[in-house]
């Protein structure tokens, strides 16, 4: 009975689930470090003394949530001047439309942290799978040898503790990943909440301009 494939396939496996982790969180941490540039432009530029008429063009320009947040409450705003609404009913409409842009946003946010939480859960199992299996072989050798001596059973022991090793070197950095970037979205969606509020007042002070959002 040979445990080689076997611990190979554990490991091959292990090591396929980190990269994928640290992929992932390098990549979201690009994300969001670019997202938040943009964002900082853009309140710098067109946020610091608002005005409805400049917003509309300069929404299609930006790539930061905050500006596709916008854009998205400029397209409700321009589809409610088509009914008779009173301004209870227009602040009900828009913030229901940015509270639907926000959830898509964050969704894009989180798209991929399953990933994460799955890797943390899993990969101290597939660990455990290949310790139990080296044991297991170290048995059977055993068994098949008659002796227990260190010579024999030092190769599927150190096969069993590497697996486990490895198995929770890829879990922690997984789990720490999945926090650090979950916390990092709620921020982010905190801060969506904000702007959607800040642009629900502008909008309805000049509600007689939406026509031309």
């Amino acid at each position: 009975m040979h445990s080689s494939w076997v611990i190979d396939t554990t490991l091959y496996l292990l090591t396929f689930m980190s990269f994928l982790s640290w992929s992932i969180f390098i990549a979201k941490t690009l994300a969001a470090w670019r997202s938040q540039r943009a964002t900082a432009q853009y309140l710098a530029t067109q946020w610091q003394s608002p005005r409805w008429e400049t917003l509309s063009d300069a929404t299609h320009a930006q790539d930061s949530d905050l500006a596709k947040l916008s854009h998205a409450g400029m397209s409700i705003c321009h589809e409610c001047t088509h009914g008779q609404y009173g301004t209870e009913e227009l602040y009900t409409l828009v913030s229901a439309g940015l509270g639907q842009e926000i959830k898509q946003l964050t969704r894009e946010r989180e798209s991929w942290l399953g990933v994460l939480a799955s890797v943390s859960s899993i990969a101290p199992f597939v660990g455990l799978f290949g310790t139990v299996w080296g044991i297991m072989h170290a048995l059977v050798v055993i068994g098949e040898t008659g002796q227990a001596t260190i010579a024999v059973v030092a190769g599927p022991i150190g096969e069993a503790l590497i697996a486990t090793a490895i198995g929770i070197a890829t879990a922690v950095p997984a789990l720490i990943f999945y926090n650090v970037l979950m916390r990092n979205t709620r921020l982010h969606v905190t801060q969506l909440e904000a702007f959607a509020e800040r642009f629900l007042r502008l909008a309805l002070k000049h509600r007689g301009k939406w026509s031309g959002a």
